[in-house]
């Protein structure tokens, strides 16, 4: 598979040789799988976006030398509604870097700030992306987990493109209370369901009559005492819920219940995760497996004694509005 990577050049300081920052921070990664590095140029903009402009981290060295390498420049730009004059101003930014190879990313700036501010550790999760010529030649049984869709339309489309999906939910009445009367057309199209257990309402009462009746035997005896004792016997045959709302309220936590289309429901035991055979890499197993996600983005380097570094001398020409002394 030939990966195509953009690297961010947050963090890197103008003096920074470029092939030092790759070298240093993406050494597993070859030049030829690098398309593009994104991050704030010696041009001042106004349409930055993202974040707030701190500075050059890719001087005009770096891009001559991506440039040599095949390596374009994307630019971080925000989504706000520029004014004419504002746009006129960055003509010139714009028209500097534009050229085969470069590209724009936008961003909403205040989503942006949000998603790098609130959060205790940032977490960026990245996808690879296939273009196909035809629905026919993409690929086929492709499975999604969700907590969110984004139409009801969309839901009963995928079948038909071989893709299924896994709708996550607390309670039922989440469905309810953003799609309306959608939520049954999204219900509908899923051939399985599983019940963990729950107490909200909507979900009991939507489960105990999805569930069904069972038949049962009544039998009614009865003594009428007077003058003349005389007795009966009554026999009916009456439906009943196979489970009530109040059964599937305190339904053991170690069972669950399994709806398959086309065949009755089965009242099954939870499965011990215990006793999966990869269950000693889990953290539960042992702490020794925690993944420390603040260790995993530190970029911080750690020089130990008997490492060795190389020195550069760089002469930049004098059009460069940036000088990369000696490191």
């Amino acid at each position: 598979m030939n990966r195509q990577y953009t690297i961010s050049a947050r963090g890197k300081a103008a003096a920074m040789p470029i092939q030092m920052f790759m070298r240093r921070h993406f050494a597993d990664i070859p030049v030829a799988q690098i398309d593009s590095f994104f991050g704030f140029t010696t041009d001042r903009s106004t349409l930055y976006g993202g974040r707030i402009y701190g500075g050059t981290e890719l001087s005009a060295y770096d891009l001559k030398s991506m440039y040599g390498m095949g390596i374009g420049l994307r630019l971080p730009l925000t989504n706000h509604d520029a004014s004419p004059e504002e746009y006129a101003a960055n003509v010139p930014m714009l028209e500097k870097h534009h050229r085969p190879g470069n590209s724009i990313i936008v961003t909403n700036e205040g989503n942006g700030d949000l998603t790098q501010i609130l959060p205790r550790v940032h977490v960026v999760v990245a996808s690879i992306e296939k273009i196909v010529p035809t629905v026919k030649d993409s690929p086929r049984n492709v499975r999604e987990v969700r907590k969110r869709i984004a139409s009801a339309a969309r839901w009963a489309t995928i079948r038909s493109r071989e893709i299924s999906a896994c709708l996550v939910l607390q309670a039922q009445s989440q469905l309810k209370s953003i799609y309306k009367d959608n939520m049954d057309t999204i219900i509908g199209n899923c051939d399985a369901a599983v019940f963990l257990g729950g107490k909200e309402k909507t979900t009991l009462e939507e489960l105990s009559k999805m569930l069904g009746q069972e038949t049962i035997d009544l039998f009614n005896t009865s003594v009428t005492k007077g003058n003349q004792e005389s007795h009966g016997q009554n026999f009916q045959k009456l439906g009943k819920s196979l489970m009530t709302m109040d059964e599937l309220a305190v339904m053991d936590g170690g069972k669950c219940i399994l709806q398959l289309r086309g065949v009755r429901p089965f009242l099954s035991p939870k499965y011990d995760i215990t006793q999966h055979p990869n269950y000693r890499y889990l953290a539960d197993f042992s702490k020794k497996n925690a993944f420390d996600i603040e260790r995993y983005l530190s970029t911080r380097l750690k020089v130990k004694p008997e490492d060795a570094f190389e020195v550069y001398n760089i002469d930049l020409p004098e059009e460069a509005s940036d000088t990369a002394p000696a490191v």
